[in-house]
């Protein structure tokens, strides 16, 4: 066999073990794993977000870097979508209470969750999946202001 074809073939499958293996321990340990479309995982304020739910829509929640930053972002309840492929859509969608909010480009979409906690959820799993290219909740966070 070709040995660049063999060394191509190794790193691509690497790749995917590293991601999926990636996936699964953010999901067992409360943090959340967001393609945007470089990979990058963050601890949510679940909990305060899961009370407030109960009491209403929460439609932003916070959440840290994993890096152990203190600045933290906040996730809306819109998620972005890029796949490789339309195709893929609808297996993906199967089950999910994601609704089509708008067509940005022919194979990226944003999609309306319930609330943010749901928008989290939905992205993390399906970050997952090795058709999407990026899959992350509407982010915002605080101006960086620079000069007097």
């Amino acid at each position: 066999m070709n040995r660049p074809l063999l060394f191509y073939v190794g790193v691509a499958g690497l790749g995917i073990v590293e991601t999926t293996v990636w996936a699964q321990t953010s999901s067992a340990s409360g943090h959340f794993y967001f393609r945007f479309p470089q990979p990058a995982v963050y601890h949510l304020g679940e909990r305060a977000a899961s009370r407030q739910a109960a009491a209403a829509k929460v439609e932003w929640v916070k959440g840290w870097p994993q890096n152990g930053s203190t600045n933290f972002v906040e996730f809306g309840s819109r998620v972005v979508l890029h796949v490789q492929s339309t195709d893929s859509l609808r297996r993906l969608l199967a089950g999910s209470p994601l609704t089509l909010s708008r067509v940005v480009a022919g194979n990226c979409f944003i999609f309306q969750a319930p609330d943010a906690s749901t928008a989290a959820r939905e992205a993390r799993r399906l970050a997952a999946q090795p058709e999407v290219l990026a899959s992350y909740p509407v982010v915002r966070q605080a101006a960086a202001l620079h000069g007097p």
